[in-house]
Protein backbone atom coordinates (compact mmCIF):
# COMPACT_ATOMS: atom_id res chain seq x y z
CA UNK A 1 0.00 0.00 0.00
CA UNK A 2 3.34 2.46 1.09
CA UNK A 3 4.70 1.65 -2.67
CA UNK A 4 1.57 2.21 -4.28
CA UNK A 5 1.28 5.54 -2.75
CA UNK A 6 4.74 6.82 -3.59
CA UNK A 7 4.29 5.55 -7.00
CA UNK A 8 1.55 7.70 -7.56
CA UNK A 9 3.00 10.65 -5.78
CA UNK A 10 5.74 10.50 -7.78
CA UNK A 11 3.86 9.89 -11.33
CA UNK A 12 2.29 13.23 -9.57
CA UNK A 13 5.02 14.91 -9.52
CA UNK A 14 6.79 14.15 -13.18
CA UNK A 15 3.29 15.03 -14.72
CA UNK A 16 3.86 18.75 -12.80
CA UNK A 17 7.32 18.71 -13.85
CA UNK A 18 6.27 17.86 -17.55
CA UNK A 19 3.81 20.58 -17.45
CA UNK A 20 5.94 23.40 -15.93
CA UNK A 21 9.18 22.77 -18.44
CA UNK A 22 6.43 22.57 -21.14
CA UNK A 23 5.74 26.31 -20.12
CA UNK A 24 9.73 27.08 -20.94
CA UNK A 25 10.42 24.34 -23.60
CA UNK A 26 9.42 24.20 -27.24
CA UNK A 27 9.47 20.19 -26.37
CA UNK A 28 9.69 17.63 -23.58
CA UNK A 29 10.54 14.15 -23.95
CA UNK A 30 10.79 11.35 -21.58
CA UNK A 31 13.65 8.89 -22.11
CA UNK A 32 14.98 5.40 -20.74
CA UNK A 33 18.12 4.15 -19.68
CA UNK A 34 19.07 3.43 -22.94
CA UNK A 35 18.66 6.93 -24.76
CA UNK A 36 15.32 5.61 -26.63
CA UNK A 37 11.92 8.04 -26.34
CA UNK A 38 9.63 6.58 -24.08
CA UNK A 39 6.42 7.93 -25.99
CA UNK A 40 5.48 9.19 -29.09
CA UNK A 41 5.54 13.25 -28.62
CA UNK A 42 3.13 15.81 -30.48
CA UNK A 43 5.63 18.60 -29.81
CA UNK A 44 8.63 16.78 -30.90
CA UNK A 45 7.76 16.24 -33.84
CA UNK A 46 6.07 19.39 -34.66
CA UNK A 47 9.88 20.61 -33.33
CA UNK A 48 12.00 18.46 -36.03
CA UNK A 49 9.81 16.50 -38.44
CA UNK A 50 7.04 18.48 -39.20
CA UNK A 51 8.17 19.40 -43.17
CA UNK A 52 9.06 15.76 -43.04
CA UNK A 53 5.37 14.16 -43.60
CA UNK A 54 5.82 12.36 -39.96
CA UNK A 55 3.72 12.49 -37.50
CA UNK A 56 4.51 11.98 -33.93
CA UNK A 57 3.15 8.23 -34.54
CA UNK A 58 5.96 5.84 -34.14
CA UNK A 59 8.86 8.16 -32.21
CA UNK A 60 8.27 5.94 -28.80
CA UNK A 61 11.53 3.65 -29.31
CA UNK A 62 13.57 6.06 -31.59
CA UNK A 63 17.06 6.57 -30.58
CA UNK A 64 16.93 10.34 -29.05
CA UNK A 65 20.41 10.62 -30.01
CA UNK A 66 19.78 10.23 -33.77
CA UNK A 67 17.69 13.85 -33.77
CA UNK A 68 21.31 15.30 -33.72
CA UNK A 69 24.40 15.55 -36.13
CA UNK A 70 26.68 12.55 -35.36
CA UNK A 71 29.51 15.03 -34.57
CA UNK A 72 27.33 16.41 -31.56
CA UNK A 73 26.29 13.03 -30.31
CA UNK A 74 28.87 11.49 -28.11
CA UNK A 75 29.03 15.04 -26.25
CA UNK A 76 25.14 15.10 -25.66
CA UNK A 77 25.32 11.89 -24.47
CA UNK A 78 28.13 12.40 -21.55
CA UNK A 79 26.03 15.52 -21.00
CA UNK A 80 22.69 13.10 -20.04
Amino acid sequence: VVMTGRLKTRTIDLGAVSQLLLGFCDAVVEIDSSLKLTEDSRQLSTLLLHNQGMTSDGLAGRDFLSFFSTEDRERIKESL
